[in-house]
């Protein structure tokens, strides 16, 4: 799946993504750094801007992932 790029660019460079995903009914469009992933549990974490808490998001629940505004995926 295309997502899955995505936060393996996030997890293998440090940087932030864009998702949108779906929490409490409601859809919700935030950056995110991935620091773990987890397919067998069909789950991601990572770090919301911001924050030092680490947060879990269900592969389920994301309804899609990009680059974040500015990054154009090149990798220096």
């Amino acid at each position: 799946m295309i997502n899955e790029r995505f936060y393996e660019y996030s997890l293998g460079n440090s940087k932030k993504i864009a998702l949108i995903y779906m929490k409490d009914g409601k859809m919700i469009k935030k950056n995110f750094l991935v620091t773990g992933i987890y397919p067998e549990e069909g789950r991601i974490e990572g770090v919301f801007p911001g924050q030092k808490k680490t947060t879990a998001i269900r592969m389920e629940d994301i309804l899609t992932a990009a680059y974040a505004r500015g990054d154009d995926g090149s990798i220096e």
